[in-house]
């Protein structure tokens, strides 16, 4: 089973991994992830604004992310095509109670109010027309969120996709995989003070083992060799954070995905150095395979 998942569940669904070992399989929801909690979800069909003609359903209800109260401080989509409804994607937050209709703060420290059961409506103008901009500002109203892969980025996804299905009757069978996309500084970061958030989250899992790569495609010559902490990321996790979990059935990983040809940093080693400090080159037809080896 492969799965996509590009938005910030990262942090949480990596901590369900390392931290108590959960198969999502058997999730007692029906479509949303485990970490997810929107209990009173209203469905709505919309046309779907990147395939002319077709329809999603959106989720919109309670936010259930606060430890103290029911419900929460902002109000966030899920939307999924009508004809696949096994295929949801986080769309984001479309509201936050922050301020009034006159744009004055509601709390005094900036903290927006609970949101009990919020929901949503569709707006005409006096033609009859959807209204999809702000009147006021020209600001689209529906916004999607995170941003969309860039070429290298969606590259990447699909080399992932086709390795899958050209082994998922042979080393892949019976593994679960999930591919999720590591948000920028709201995701998982490492080394404090340059912040680095591998754009990708690898996480395999075959009964009780678990594997979670990190992953990060992305121009290096600017690294200036293979020493640099972001290609070491690799040590650190496996010397450092695994120690840490008590759990042998856990690996942790990372590599990095280089679009810099070795040409341009063959001062750095032979090619063979690249592969020992995780460095993968995005033209070579194999590297798929040396990330689920």
């Amino acid at each position: 089973m492969l799965k996509f998942d590009f938005n910030k569940s990262a942090k949480a669904l990596l901590l369900m991994a390392m931290c108590a070992g959960t198969n999502v399989a058997n999730a007692q929801n029906p479509y949303l992830p485990l970490w997810e909690f929107i209990p009173d979800g209203e469905p709505y069909v919309f046309d779907d604004p990147d395939v002319p003609g077709k329809k999603r359903v959106y989720i919109y209800g309670s936010h259930d992310n606060l430890i103290n109260y029911y419900c929460g401080r902002d109000q966030v989509v899920w939307s999924a095509p009508v004809d696949d409804l096994t295929n949801w994607r986080y769309d984001g937050v479309i509201f936050e109670s922050k301020t009034d209709a006159k744009g004055k703060k509601l709390n005094a420290d900036g903290t927006g109010d609970v949101l009990y059961a919020p929901d949503v409506t569709m707006v005409k103008d006096a033609n009859g027309k959807k209204v999809m901009v702000d009147p006021d500002t020209n600001e689209p109203l529906v916004k999607i969120s995170p941003v969309a892969l860039n070429e290298g980025e969606t590259g990447f996804v699909q080399r992932i996709r086709e390795y899958y299905e050209a082994h998922k009757g042979g080393h892949l069978k019976g593994k679960e995989i999930y591919l999720l996309r590591n948000e920028s500084r709201k995701g998982i970061g490492f080394f404090e003070a340059s912040g680095f958030y591998p754009d990708f989250i690898l996480w395999v899992n075959e009964g009780q083992k678990q594997r979670v790569i990190f992953i990060d495609p992305k121009g290096i010559r600017n690294l200036q060799g293979l020493e640099h902490p972001k290609i070491q990321l690799f040590k650190t996790l496996k010397e450092e954070v695994e120690p840490t979990l008590n759990d042998p059935d856990i690996s942790l990983d990372s590599y990095i995905i280089s679009n810099t040809p070795y040409r341009e940093i063959h001062l750095w080693g032979e090619r063979p150095k690249f592969l020992e400090n995780h460095v993968l080159f995005d033209y070579d037809e194999e590297y798929v395979k040396t990330l689920f080896e």
